[in-house]
């Protein structure tokens, strides 16, 4: 097992300082999804964490995207339950699309695409994209979820990885129409990555229809898989949108052809003129919100397309805003995704929409249009719902960075060497604890330019260290100073470099 996962590391090789751990609290139920916890942990994903997770001990995630905004492999995560994997895998080899589909462990898939060398994060993004849209899945996600990280702080999204407890997993491949053993996972994979170079990928000869490849994407998909009823006056309208925008004058023989063709079954002749009237009374705009075409919905992908919703519909922001991350600092940081590059922001950022549009101008060149302040807020409860949360390390922190610039004054300064040297500003240690004056420590906490904390809030933090009070009497004048547990000392030398001489 130790080999399989050593192999699966190099397989899924992505962002070195953080991972995903994901705590199933219950098993499914027919097509309800599996819940549990999901977990960022910002250390490595080692070996040992892939053996656990090959051993089902503990699920992990890898994160595609590396520091330098590269990727050797990406993923589409179609989230539909159940189904029809062994269809879906006949569909990617008719298609002559590169990507393995694996089930998850809630019934749906991830198709995984593998290059042997890093590519651009943006570029993968766009191939996958691409690909998941003439498969008839444009609205589902793709990982990396980002172009570009916002800061050393930004660790991106992460996504489960197949073969948990592989001896009895359900998360497998399907390779041939058949579930595949972890061995055979990994051959097709490899075999995949090996080949698959950016000048390959580059020119696939991808086998799709052509209908509305200039149009929105969720079009292509209602084309592949044909209007049901329920949704067909709704469907035809949409395609009805497109029509007016690239046929003129004869748009309407257009929408005829679309019912006989995509509409199962079509609708009669009265209801197509029904559709056709209603459509020439204004410009309507596509239906981006409702059904068939809402949860089919990629605009990052159709705003770049002829036909497609284009930059200026004044109803949106003209931007596709993500995921949104809430690192659990103080004050806390939140990271979100626009147009695919991560943002970070304050919380003033967030709630302000022009403070937002500020930070879009400055940072991608980009000015978001202004919406309604109802629809802003409505937007951002909706991302909270979903946020991400991200435990910070003790020195992101306020207090933690107070804390941090204690030690240094306590332990960096000249110490001194007897009591009566508190007078000279050095702290003072003495039986495992060192003493300070508070005006000395004030004056170094401005010398670092640290405000960030009033007077009585670092007397706070300081308490809750453990922090006392004391009173001595030194050479006659009565010294107020403060004491905490020594801190750990540097007990070895730095490494100096041998350099060899030059005589």
């Amino acid at each position: 097992m130790r080999q399989v996962a050593e192999r699966f590391q190099a397989l899924f090789e992505g962002l070195h300082r953080a991972h995903g751990q994901y705590r199933i609290n219950d098993a499914s139920v027919g097509d309800k999804k599996i819940s549990g916890r999901a977990l960022t942990v910002l250390e490595p994903l080692t070996i040992d964490k892939w053996e656990d997770h090959l051993n089902g001990k503990l699920g992990v995630g890898s994160i595609p995207i590396r520091d330098d905004a590269t990727c050797s492999w990406g993923a589409i995560d179609i989230d539909t339950y159940p189904l029809d994997i062994p269809a879906l895998e006949a569909k990617l080899k008719d298609m002559n699309l590169p990507l393995v589909p694996c089930r998850t462990k809630s019934g749906g898939a991830h198709l995984y695409l593998f290059l042997n060398t890093p590519v651009s994060a943006e570029k993968v993004r766009n191939y996958l994209m691409k690909f998941s849209s003439v498969l008839g899945h444009p609205g589902v996600e793709i990982f990396p979820k980002q172009v570009k990280l916002a800061s050393e702080r930004d660790v991106g999204n992460w996504i489960n990885m197949p073969y948990f407890n592989a001896d009895k997993t359900d998360r497998y491949a399907i390779i041939g129409g058949k579930k595949a053993s972890v061995l055979q996972f990994l051959k097709r994979a490899e075999q995949i990555k090996t080949a698959l170079t950016e000048e390959k990928l580059a020119n696939l000869a991808i086998k799709e229809t052509e209908s509305f490849a200039d149009g929105p994407p969720c079009l292509q998909a209602l084309s592949l898989n044909k209007i049901p009823q329920g949704q067909r006056n709704e469907g035809l309208f949409a395609l009805g949108v497109y029509a007016r925008m690239k046929f003129g004058d004869d748009w309407e023989t257009e929408v005829t052809e679309y019912n006989r063709l995509y509409v199962d079954p079509p609708l009669p002749f009265k209801e197509v003129g029904m559709v056709i009237k209603s459509l020439n009374r204004k410009n309507y705009f596509y239906p981006c919100t409702k059904a068939p075409l809402t949860g089919l919905c990629n605009k990052e992908l159709c705003k770049h397309r002829e036909y497609g919703i284009g930059q200026n519909d004044l109803d949106e922001p003209s931007i596709n805003i993500g995921t949104l991350v809430k690192i659990l600092s103080d004050p806390p940081t939140w990271i979100i995704d626009v147009d695919g590059v991560r943002l970070e922001l304050n919380t003033d950022d967030l709630l302000s929409q022009e403070k937002f549009r500020k930070i879009c101008m400055e940072k991608i060149n980009k000015l978001p249009n202004r919406i309604k302040p109802h629809r802003w807020e409505k937007m951002v409860k909706e991302k909270l719902e979903h946020v991400e949360l991200i435990e910070a390390p003790p020195d992101a922190s306020t207090e933690g960075r107070f804390m941090q610039l204690v030690e240094t004054f306590c332990t960096g300064q000249a110490q001194a060497r007897h009591q009566d040297e508190l007078l000279a500003g050095k702290p003072w240690t003495n039986e495992k604890r060192t003493y300070f004056r508070s005006v000395d420590l004030a004056r170094f906490l401005d010398q670092q330019h640290f405000r960030e904390l009033t007077n009585k809030e670092q007397w706070a933090a300081l308490r809750r260290a453990g922090s006392s009070h004391h009173q001595f009497n030194i050479k006659g004048k009565c010294v107020q100073c403060w004491s905490i547990d020594e801190f750990a000392q540097q007990d070895e030398d730095f490494a100096v470099p041998q350099v060899e001489s030059e005589f």
